[in-house]
């Protein structure tokens, strides 16, 4: 612990004054006042919340009779939550270098059920995912030039402050010579926690996980006016990109464990006769409680994504098209590496008013979002709305939702 705060006072320290420069590295038209100038100082706190399926939609939820497809059960059933609090930040921006302090807390909940499961299909040993996390953190977020290159360079000490461990529901279905069925279902969920569980409950409470450390990296390059490629077709005026996002280091160790197990076994039956008694043992399961001691350690989930801000009315921040390529490592699932990727869109109206909107994938979600911030430079209010599902479909059908807003003040 020790070595983490030593080495985060240091990062404090010096990343801002690293590589700082009197003359902007960048052509003087991308830094000219465009409408309402940037600000220079400013604090804030941001929040989100969202949740998503791929199976029910609002128009399915507000209908005075609740029509379920249950054929479609046969494909899976898909569902997300996720939150996101940033209590406090504040950021400093000198033009050529930047420098900033926040806090987060980031919260994961992850259900993911095996169509063949629900379909009540044959089939032996077929796992379903059921996790989730969360974690507090607190980062400097720190920017600065090299030559054309504006580096960005934010480490952060992170907390896990509980994490469900994933692929904990097993399904078997087998037909026996005799005509009748077998089938065994049994899930063990292990929830670890910074603290004993069972001490708590009797009112002890004492920490027993330990902190660990990433650093989020990112690389911009204004590639169009490096090679002059703007002096000949203006509208191609373009910045490219690249981020590492939670990098891990250290990783953040949970020690106190709580495990929630049951199941349901049952031999020789007939499945088409007595559906309606196993759906009822199904739903009067009384999980089994065991507490104890192992080690898990944990890291954030990471990304690598490469983008490109392209401005195609000759280079005016009146219209930036931002697509977005790349990859991510999360831990929550069964299979930890996903693609991510999508395009946005952002109308910048002299600052004054900017209008975004996107279509990506993120975080093993369709996410089709609008962001609005009115900027009226000593305050600015961010409000954005978003569509959501694992399903690219069910996502424009509103088969999940996410809200976020912000608040910032400075000058």
């Amino acid at each position: 612990m020790k070595k983490l705060t030593f080495l985060f006072i240091i990062s404090l320290i010096l990343l801002p004054c690293v590589f700082a420069q009197d003359d902007d590295p960048f052509d003087e038209e991308v830094r000219t006042s465009f409408g309402i100038p940037d600000r220079k100082f400013e604090i804030g706190f941001s929040a989100s919340v969202d949740v998503s399926n791929d199976f029910l939609s609002i128009g399915d939820i507000l209908q005075s009779t609740l029509v379920l497809d249950i054929d479609r059960l046969a494909d899976g059933f898909r569902m997300n939550l996720g939150a996101n609090v940033r209590p406090f930040y504040f950021n400093i921006n000198a033009g050529t270098w930047g420098f900033g302090l926040s806090t987060a807390v980031d919260a994961y909940g992850i259900l993911n059920l095996s169509g063949e499961m629900l379909s009540f299909n044959v089939v032996s040993g077929e796992k379903s995912d059921v996790s989730g996390a969360v974690f507090a953190s607190a980062s400097i977020n720190t920017f600065f030039h090299i030559e054309r290159f504006k580096l960005k360079v934010s480490p952060s000490i992170f907390y896990a402050a509980a994490y469900a461990t994933p692929g904990n529901i097993t399904y078997t279905l087998a037909n026996n010579s005799n005509g009748t069925s077998t089938i065994v279902l049994g899930y063990d969920m292990y929830v670890y926690t910074p603290f004993s569980m069972e001490k708590f409950k009797d009112g002890n409470f004492c920490l027993t996980g330990t902190p660990g450390f990433d650093v989020s990296v990112g690389l911009e390059y204004p590639l169009s006016r490096a090679i002059g490629i703007t002096d000949v077709l203006p509208f191609l005026d373009m910045d490219v990109g690249l981020d590492f996002i939670n990098i891990p280091i250290i990783a953040s160790t949970l020690t106190d464990y709580m495990l929630v197990s049951g199941g349901v076994e049952k031999y020789d039956f007939n499945i088409f006769d007595e559906i309606e008694d196993l759906m009822k043992e199904f739903g009067n399961l009384d999980p089994d409680t065991e507490y104890g001691n192992a080690s898990q350690a944990l890291d954030r989930p990471f990304k690598m994504l490469a983008w490109l801000n392209w401005r195609p009315l000759l280079g005016s921040r009146l219209l930036t098209i931002n697509p977005v390529v790349g990859f991510s490592v999360n831990h929550l699932y069964s299979d930890v590496f996903a693609f991510e990727g999508g395009i946005n869109a952002c109308l910048n109206l002299a600052n004054l008013l900017r209008v975004s909107a996107g279509v990506n994938y993120l975080d093993r979600l369709w996410v089709n979002s609008i962001d609005i911030a009115l900027n009226l430079r000593a305050i600015e209010l961010n409000l954005g709305a978003s569509l959501r599902s694992p399903d690219f479909l069910a996502s424009w059908a509103a088969a999940g939702l996410g809200i976020n807003l912000g608040l910032k003040i400075g000058w």
